[in-house]
This record gives C-alpha cells, structure tokens and sequence, in this order.
C-alpha cells in the first residue's frame, strides 16, 4: 500500500464557537456525491485469503515475540481490573468486530502501530482498517503540538474498529478522515472526545454505545454524508455543535435524559423533518436548530425550559406552527428569524418578552396566540415583515412596543390597544402598514392607577376580560383601622381587581395603626412591612398568605393578637416579632405547611410562649418551634 503524506485538517474548538453569529444564515457545506462514495468503496482493495490455523499461530506467535521480547504473554485478569461491568454486559453484535472476523490478520500486515492510551494502542492495515485495542481511555490530542499519531495517515483510513476495554475516543482522535465509511464502536464505551469524527464526510451510519454518557463539542460536526444516528439514554446533554453541518441527517430522536441542548448543536441539519423536545430540557442553546430547513414540526414536552434562546429556530423555513410551551420566559432575538412558512404561534402566560425581531419576516404568519395577561414587553421589529398578519390583540399587560415592532406587516388592518399603550409607543412601530381600525380597551393597562375607599391601588396584572391584580401602593389620611380587602372595584371602569400585594414598607413605623385585618387574596406580607407600628395591637385574618417577611411586625410592642387564618402559609421570617412584648400567644390554626426552615429565628427576641396549631400538627411543630428560636421554652398545642 503507498502511503499518501497529506495535510491534516482538524476540527478546532475555534470552529464550535466561532461559527457565523448573524442573524440570516446559509449552511454552505458541499456534501460529496453518492456516486463518489460509491466509487471510493469499490476501489477498496479486496481481503486477502486468511493463512491455515497452523501457520497463523506461527505467524502470530513470531509477532508477538518481536514485539515483546522482554516481557512474557500475561493471561487476563479475570478479577476486578477495567471496568467491573465489563464482563457482565454481552456484546453488541451490530456494533463490534467478532473472534474470527476479518480483521484478525489486520495486524499481521500492519503499515503502522503504536500507542494512544496508557493500556491502548493502534494499528493500521494496509487495507485502510485502523484498529484500537486495549483496555481504559484513548489519549486526547490538539491540532497543533500534540496531533494523533497516525496524523500523516488520515487519508489512509477507511475503517475504524474500536476493540472491546476501550472506553473513550480521544479528541481529534479521526478527525478529518475523509476517507472513512465504517465505524465499529464496542460496549464498553463510555465517551467520545471533542471532535472525535468531525469533517469525516463519507460516514453515513454510526451506532453509538448505549453506555455513552458524553459525547463531546463538535463530535459529528460537518460530517455530511450522515444519515442516521442514535443518542444513548444516558447523554444529558447535547454539546455545543455536536451534529453542526450535518446536511443529509434525517432521523434524530432526543432522549428523555437530556437537559441540555447546547448552542450550534444542531445547526444546518438540513433533513430533519421533525423534533419532539422531551420533558427535562432546560436549555436550547443559541442557534441549536438554525437552518433546518426541512423542519416541518417541533412538539414541546418539557415545561422546564425557561427561553427560547437567540436565533434558535432561525431560518426554519419550511416550520409550519409553533406551540411555546409553559415556563418559557423569554422568547430571544431573531428566534425564528426568516421561518417563511410558519402560519400560527401560540405564545402562553410566562412569557413575558418576545425579543428583537424574533419572529421578523415571517411572511405567512397569520395568527398569533397571546396570552390575555402576563407579556410585557414586544421589542423592536419583533414582527417585522409578517405580512399575512390582519390583526393584533395587544394584552393590556404589555408596556413597551420597540422601534419598527410591525414595520411592513402590510395586510394590518386593525388593532386591540390599551388607552395607555395607544399613546405610548414609538412612532415608527407600525411603518408602512394599513391600519384602518384602533379598538381601545376601556379597561386599565399595567401600572395604571385609581383610588377606592381611600386606598390608591396601581394594576399590576391586568385582563382584557375586565379582572385581574392589583397592589395597594398608598392610602389617604392617618388610619387606625385597616382593612386590606380581598377585592376592590375600580370607580370608573367598574371592573374588579384582587388585592394580592402591598407596597414594601407601606405601613412601616405608622403610628396610628391600631387595627390590621388581612384580605383573602393578599400572598405575601414583606419585610419590615408593618415594622414600628407602635400602637397596634391586632392582626387577623390573612386566609390566602403563603409567606410573613423577616422583621415584618418587629417593634410593635402593644401588638396582644395574632391570628391568621391561612392554609398555605410556608414560612415566617427571622425576628418577625421582635420586642413585642405583649404578644404571647400566635394563633395559627388552620397552618399545615410550615416547614422547618420556614419557621427558624422566627420567635428569636419575641415575647412568644405558645403557638397553636391544628390537632394533627402538633406533634410535628413542636419539633420546628424549639428553644433556639426564642430563647425559652415555646409550648405549642391545638
């Protein structure tokens, strides 16, 4: 065999990460022809007859000796060496070279040899088989000051069969075997290095072991004659580019082990036709799925996932709807970018901002799904381009529309508007469309004001139906007896809110406050939110209270009752009663989900003797209420 001396190129990690970052992209990668890689197999030199039994362990035992001429044949460990699940997990037929196959007289007419591993070493045949065999990992290697050591033989490579004991392909350990059509992978593997099979354009086909658990940056990247490949149920996650530029990919299933799929992962994968995203996915990295062009459907399982990270699904061309699914908060800039064919997005309650120009030049997007409450914020040119769009409901939470929001949605005609947003946005948001209808909601929009029962409450989550939230920020006079009510009308639009806030530190060091009852529907009580009330002396009520905030009631030395009738109250902060002197008893009846970290310190510098709770409770309370959160002894009973 003439060996061919050839320039290796090897994937850097300046490849993975230095990717095109605009916003429009093009995945140029040429693919070789079909009829080349058949060619290619066709000029692969026919085996040659296998020698009698006899002469080849003659042959091999001459082998063995010139090789090792100072070291006697060792026989194997059957004990505890390797891994111990070695030996207990059968081989994969389909995955790995058989005792007898032709590859056993690979060796005996070796071009070239050595080691890549502390107990691993290579050969190569003269048929292009390279061989790893040994026990434990490859050595990982650079692209420059440590190449592989069958760099000069790249070209060379056709087939690569990894032996049984081996548990980790090095990095750039086949990178850029142009050559290469066949991969052998055994049991025991575990890992594949960074760039392990990166640019090697003629593998079609790779089975992956089961007991791989990572699989490296840019392990398959450009690989672009691969078709199929499986990901093993213990890969949590998808590295950064690991499947980048595989244009002919077409069957990928996720599975549900993966957290994570990182950025470029699977960029310019121009044959997958659909995505299922499984249930613990919490991140889909910048550009993951950018220019996949035969994209037709993408399935959310997962309610873990926080963003739609920039440029994802850009360039998705042929994406026909989208579903967010719930938990997402953001969805990022230029996220489906140019996804001409999607014609409906369905966008839920967490999501609060939808980013610069992230659905810009959808031209066939006609309808969007927004939530009646929660979305805040639409960014510049973030519908740009939508030039199917006919109207828009505006939810009355939403207080910002960027620069050019709409710009070129030429089939706009009418719009739903807050009286607040329709004044208060930029000039330029709708350029160059034919709005002829501006409906305005007679309801407030978020951060709007009104006074009720001189309390001043500002809308916090407003719905287009005429409800939702509001926070008591203000109240007029020096009143002695507050009532936080559960619920309070507007005056002018008639519509109800319920009260599930207070302002921080809107009753601190209120001296005329003598007589505080909780609405039903307020969550939280803050820190120091009634601290120095002096002169109260009752709190009841609060059946809807979760949370009572550190120091919160501290230094309210006439305060004797204390009785909240709250189911789901979890936690009472550090010092909430400190140096009140009066108050001897807490009266939690109804409370059964206090925790112990909920309730530490929380009597510390308290006057507190007894808490009661309900029947069942007490048991267990009495564990959580101990000396160290006061100082004394604290008696709790039902």
């Amino acid at each position: 065999m003439k060996h061919l001396k050839v320039t290796s190129v090897l994937l850097s990690a300046a490849m993975c990460l230095s990717m095109a970052a605009s916003p429009v992209m093009a995945v140029e990668t040429s693919a070789p022809e079909e009829t080349q890689v058949e060619e290619t197999e066709k000029q692969e030199p026919e085996e040659t007859e296998k020698p009698a039994a006899k002469e080849t362990e003659k042959q091999e035992e001459v082998e063995t000796q010139k090789e090792e001429p100072s070291e006697p044949e060792k026989e194997e460990p059957s004990g505890n060496e390797g891994d111990p699940s070695d030996e207990q997990e059968p081989e994969e037929s389909e995955n790995e070279e058989l005792p007898g196959d032709e590859d056993s007289n690979e060796a005996l007419d070796a071009v070239a040899s050595g080691k890549c591993g502390n107990k691993v070493s290579w050969s190569l045949s003269s048929t292009g088989t390279m061989t790893i065999s040994g026990k434990g990992a490859m050595y990982g290697y650079v692209n420059n000051g440590n190449p592989v050591p069958w760099e000069s033989y790249r070209n060379d490579i056709k087939k690569v069969v990894v032996k049984k004991g081996v548990t980790t392909i090095g990095a750039y350990a086949f990178g850029s075997c142009y050559n290469l059509t066949s991969v052998s992978l055994p049991s025991t593997l575990k890992a594949i290095g960074f760039a392990g099979f990166a640019n090697d354009s003629s593998i079609t086909k790779i089975v992956i072991p089961k007991k791989v658990t990572a699989i490296g940056e840019g392990a398959f990247s450009n690989c672009v004659g691969l078709t199929s490949v499986n990901i093993p149920t213990g890969v949590k996650k998808l590295n950064v580019a690991v499947f980048y530029g595989c244009i002919k990919l077409k069957n990928i299933t996720i599975p549900g082990s993966v957290t994570v799929i990182d950025q470029k992962a699977f960029t310019g994968c121009a044959g997958i036709t659909s995505l299922v995203i499984p249930k613990n996915v919490n991140k889909i990295g910048p550009e993951a799925f950018r220019g996949c062009i035969s994209l037709r459907t993408v399935t959310f399982k997962t309610n873990k996932l926080k963003e739609i990270e920039n440029n994802a699904f850009a360039g998705c061309g042929n994406l026909g709807s989208i579903v967010i699914p719930n938990g997402v908060t953001s969805i990022g800039s230029y996220a489906f970018l140019n996804c001409k064919n999607l014609t409906s997005v369905s966008v839920p309650a967490s999501v609060k901002a939808i980013c610069q120009a992230a659905f810009q030049n959808c031209e066939k997007l006609k309808t969007v799904k927004l939530p009646v409450s929660g979305l805040s914020e639409i960014d510049n040119r973030a519908f740009a381009g939508c030039k199917s769009m006919t109207s828009f409901n505006f939810p009355l939470s939403v207080v910002k529309i960027g620069n050019y929001a709409f710009e070129d949605c030429t089939s706009l005609e009418e719009i739903y508007i807050s009286k607040t947003l329709r004044y208060n946005h930029p000039g330029d948001s709708f350029n160059n469309c034919t709005i002829k209808h501006v409906y305005e909601y007679p309801y407030m929009a978020t951060g709007d004001s009104f006074i009720c029962g001189g309390y001043i409450y500002q809308v916090m989550n407003p719905l287009i139906n005429g409800t939702g939230t509001v926070m008591m920020v203000g109240y007029q006079g020096t009143p002695e007896r507050v009532v936080i009510p559960a619920s309070v009308t507007d005056p002018d639009t008639k519509v109800k809110y319920k009260v599930t806030k207070l302002y921080s530190g809107l009753f601190s060091d209120n001296a005329d406050l003598k007589t505080l009852v909780i609405g039903a529907n307020l969550v939280n009580i803050g820190d120091y939110d009634f601290y120095g009330c002096t002169n109260l002396v009752s709190v009841t009520g609060g059946a809807g209270l979760k949370t009572i905030g550190s120091s919160a009631f501290e230094n309210c030395p006439n305060l004797k009752t204390f009785s909240i009738s709250s189911k789901v109250l979890s936690k009472i902060g550090p010092y909430a009663f400190k140096g009140d002197a009066l108050l001897k008893t807490l009266s939690l009846k109804k409370t059964t989900k206090l925790t112990k970290s909920g309730v530490k310190n929380s009597l510390a510098g308290s006057s507190v003797k007894t808490v009661k709770v309900k029947k069942k409770k007490v048991k267990k309370y009495k564990k959580f209420f101990k000396k160290n959160n006061s100082g004394r002894k604290v008696k709790v009973k039902k």
